[in-house]
């Protein structure tokens, strides 16, 4: 079978995988990781994937958890952040929009947090977390203040984390 695309062979692929797994603020599973590397190009199958995979999980660029979840090594982060350019720019924008996605799919049943935090000397905090992922500290200058700005941290988390997101994962190397 013919495929047209631009991630074609066996090292570009091991890139964009590293690539997507930079992306990833947490351990995701293997279909993840497929479904993310296969909607950005059509230029590999699954077994050319499952390969280049296991190479790398070998040479220890990812590594896998007891429950089968997978995240990119320090040695992983330093061979991408040696080597990203060699994936196209095209690419590189898709495995971000679709990386974008998977999160914010994981993330539609996320735990999220929002309390008031009083410290030393009249000073209030009021703090956002979304799981053990995320976490978002603002100064309030009264209760009166933090109270509005805890309740619109809890309406909006979800579209805060996604703009952040979306501002971290900008592509600034092209």
């Amino acid at each position: 079978m013919i495929r047209y695309g631009f991630i074609n062979t066996k090292e570009k692929i091991k890139l964009l995988i590293l690539y997507s797994l930079l992306l990833l603020p947490f351990y995701v599973d293997f279909e993840t990781i497929i479904q993310i590397c296969t909607l950005c190009d059509n230029g590999f199958g699954y077994f050319e994937f499952k390969e280049a995979f296991n190479e790398i999980l070998k040479t220890k660029h990812i590594q896998k958890t007891t429950d089968e979840k997978f995240t990119i090594t320090e040695k992983g982060k330093e061979a991408i952040e040696l080597f990203q350019n060699k994936i196209p720019y095209t690419v590189r924008k898709s495995a971000q929009k679709f990386t974008i996605k998977v999160i914010n799919s994981i993330h539609q049943n996320v735990k999220i947090n929002t309390h008031i935090k009083y410290i030393k000397n009249d000073k209030i905090m009021v703090i956002l977390s979304i799981d053990d992922t995320f976490c978002i500290e603002m100064k309030a200058t009264n209760q009166i203040q933090a109270k509005l700005i805890e309740q619109s941290l809890k309406e909006n988390a979800k579209n805060i984390y996604r703009t952040i997101l979306q501002s971290l994962y900008n592509d600034k190397n092209t």
